[in-house]
Parts: C-alpha cells; sequence; structure tokens
C-alpha cells in the first residue's frame, strides 16, 4: 500500500523536517502551488484532480490543506479523503 499526501506547497518545508518515509517506505507527496490559494475554484479543481490520480493509482491518501475554498472539508469527506 502507498500513501499519497496532497499538501499545500506551504507544508514543504515542514514536511521535510517530519519526514514521512522514516515512517512509511511508500510515501509520496504532491505539493500544490501557493499561488492557486488566489483562486479558489482552480485550487479545488487541481485538489479534487489530484486526488483523483491517487484514487486510480490505489494510494491510500492524506490530504494537508486549511479551509483553503468553501465546502472543502465535504468535498474531501464525499471522496473518502482524510
Amino acid at each position: 500500500m502507498s500513501i499519497r499526501i496532497i499538501a499545500c506547497g506551504v507544508f514543504r518545508d515542514a514536511l521535510r523536517q517530519i519526514e514521512p518515509q522514516r515512517f512509511h517506505q511508500n510515501v509520496a507527496i504532491t505539493y500544490i502551488t501557493p499561488y492557486l490559494h488566489n483562486h479558489p475554484q482552480k485550487l479545488k479543481k487541481e485538489i479534487l484532480h489530484q486526488i483523483h490520480l491517487a484514487k486510480k493509482a490505489g494510494d491510500e491518501i492524506l490530504c494537508l490543506y486549511g479551509r483553503c475554498y468553501p465546502d472543502l472539508d465535504d468535498h474531501l469527506y464525499e471522496m473518502g479523503t482524510n
């Protein structure tokens, strides 16, 4: 099983410090540019696209975001994503 972390680029330094690969060997991180916070609909589209790709690959998904666009939590719940 692989774990895919989909995260805002603002978390890049923190995730480097944590080194999630120390806890699970099959961890991949996809960073989405923080610039998209200025364009909530583009951000939503990109997050949902990355979730779709991860699900298609059979990955377990962890989404590391705040409430960056309205209804983000609802969309993650509907897609069965943490």
